[in-house]
């Protein structure tokens, strides 16, 4: 495919968040009552073994899944006074602070604030509790959440995209979470523009990142950190590729239906639209109109409350450059009014 044409925009800073919602065209292995490979690599799942032995943390699981907030962080206070061990006291702590942010979201976030400042706990779930209180801001693209951030952790405001890079300096210095090193990298790449040195700077981390993506599928709590870790690849090999030249296509493909159909294996909700809507925006780059369009159908079809508030104030380092060419090259009114809607990002 002609390297000129794939280069139309320059993807800027990408996304990578924590959101979203549909059915997929990719095909989905039936389930079955048999034991799965991941059920069984999931055997020593410590969120699991919390369940099972603290009964007052399964019924606050339970209670939030029914939307019974404060009964929830009820239980789950009850829960933490039972236990002995800072760990699960961390990890109990988490879900207080995942359901306060239910209930309101900027006391969520001091939650998590709270939580990752707390030395008696493991640095990975401080820096787990970063992550999400992250992943959270950018699910709904509101930007007080990152002033929020930024200030308790004693980050001048400047813009988004440089809070954010000092934001993930600070988690990857705590523990090394796969989302924060995609994202500095990302950040770094604003400075680069000979297409051997991007790569040489992707591939030094390359391994890094696998291994954190793969130890993330370890827990069933961690599943919004590693779905959004595998779209913020995904993203970063796209800009590899469209602006760089450095990565093939089918690289960039894989890495999108990968999480795609990894969250359709699960019935996961997190990131699929957002992983639809930058696979639409890679494909028409390299000018699979058609596909793109499908793309952008699936997301219609079912559109998430949470995308659909985030739309009009996406993150300020996400471009969506090249769904413009879609307009030339479809007739459907409800695609064409919804690119537009995108507005601003679409440079």
């Amino acid at each position: 495919m002609n390297v000129k044409k794939i280069t139309l925009g320059v993807l800027i800073s990408a996304i990578f968040i924590t959101v979203v919602f549909f059915t997929s065209i990719f095909k989905v292995t039936p389930k079955t009552n048999a034991p799965t490979s991941e059920q069984t690599e999931l055997q020593n799942d410590p969120i699991q073994k919390l369940k099972d032995a603290n009964a007052s943390y399964r019924t606050g699981i339970e209670l939030s899944r029914q939307g019974k907030m404060q009964e929830a962080i009820s239980s789950f206070e009850e829960a933490k006074a039972l236990s002995t061990s800072n760990h699960e006291k961390s990890t109990i702590d988490f879900n207080i602070a995942l359901t306060k942010f239910d209930l309101t979201r900027t006391d969520g976030i001091d939650a998590f604030v709270a939580l990752s400042k707390n030395e008696t706990y493991p640095d990975r779930t401080r820096a787990l509790a970063m992550t999400r209180a992250f992943l959270l801001y950018s699910k709904y693209s509101d930007v007080k959440l990152l002033q929020k951030l930024a200030s308790n952790y004693d980050i001048p405001w400047t813009i988004p995209e440089e809070v954010t890079y000092q934001y993930m300096k600070k988690i990857n210095d705590l523990y090394p979470f796969p989302i924060a090193r995609i994202r500095m990298i990302d950040y770094e790449l604003n400075q680069i523009t000979d297409g051997p040195v991007a790569k040489q700077l992707y591939e030094a981390n390359l391994n890094s990142i696998t291994a954190g993506i793969e130890n993330l599928k370890e827990s069933s709590g961690e599943q919004t950190e590693l779905t959004s870790s595998m779209l913020a690849h995904a993203r970063l090999l796209d800009r590899l590729a469209l602006q760089y030249g450095v990565v093939t296509f089918s690289e960039v493909e894989t890495a999108y239906q990968t999480l795609i159909d990894y969250d359709n294996a699960r019935d996961l909700t997190t990131n699929k639209q957002y992983a639809l809507l930058y696979y639409a925006n890679f494909l028409s780059g390299a000018g699979d109109f058609k596909k793109a369009v499908s793309m952008l159908d699936l997301i219609l079809g079912n559109i998430d409350p949470a995308l659909a508030e985030a739309l009009p104030r996406l993150d300020a380092g996400v471009r969506l450059p090249h769904l413009v060419f879609i307009l030339e090259n479809t007739d459907k009114t409800e695609i064409s009014n919804f690119i537009k809607s995108i507005g601003s990002k679409l440079q």
